[in-house]
């Protein structure tokens, strides 16, 4: 039988939910300004000074500034994109292999949890390697900063959200909320299956 089929209603509502929440942030961030996303775009800014020792200041309307390397925070780097993707694979892996339902919302605030601090995280990583990648000697007029900006980012992300992917896997393979049957391997070793 299909293992879609056996989902309780409970877990559809769920997953749902989590659909809906994401289309809600990524409509709030289409319409948001720096100020909006100060809750991001601040912490990330802080990881950033703590990481690089560069300074940096809020500037209205714009974001966080390093005047000295000329360097700026803003919306386009709040990677609400990111989040979102990070959000709705968590949750809804958590949601899927989740045996026991009155902790079903409690995978959604996980989810959501887990997706906001890898952001902060690979946002900060991210800003932090195109100061360096801005400073290099390896432009020309085919490889250009912006399309390095861009190629950083993608491979951060990928490899970022993967790591998170493997994270809540893991997370589901080995805790009793989740259900997963061990089973010994030849060597009589537990094992837990990895999908």
């Amino acid at each position: 039988m299909n293992k879609l089929n056996q989902l309780p209603a409970q877990k559809i509502v769920c997953c749902l939910l989590v659909v809906f929440i994401a289309v809600g942030l990524k409509y709030a961030y289409s319409k948001s300004t720096s100020e909006d996303l100060a809750w991001i775009l601040g912490p990330t800014a802080s990881l950033v000074e703590f990481l690089t020792g560069e300074q940096f200041v809020k500037e209205v309307n714009v974001g966080y500034v390093s005047i000295s390397q000329h360097i700026a925070i803003v919306s386009a780097c709040a990677g609400i994109n990111f989040m979102i993707a990070a959000f709705c694979m968590s949750a809804l892996t958590l949601l899927y292999h989740m045996q026991r339902k009155q902790y079903l919302s409690l995978c959604i605030l996980a989810g959501f949890a887990a997706a906001y601090a890898i952001t902060l995280c690979t946002n900060s990583l991210r800003i932090v390697l195109s100061v360096y990648l801005y400073r290099a000697d390896i432009y020309t007029p085919l490889i250009t900063p912006d399309r390095i900006h861009r190629l950083a980012g993608v491979v951060i992300y990928f490899i970022c959200l993967s790591l998170l992917y493997f994270g809540v896997r893991k997370i589901t393979a080995r805790h009793e909320f989740f259900g997963v049957h061990r089973k010994d391997d030849e060597s009589g070793n537990l094992k837990s299956s990895f999908l």
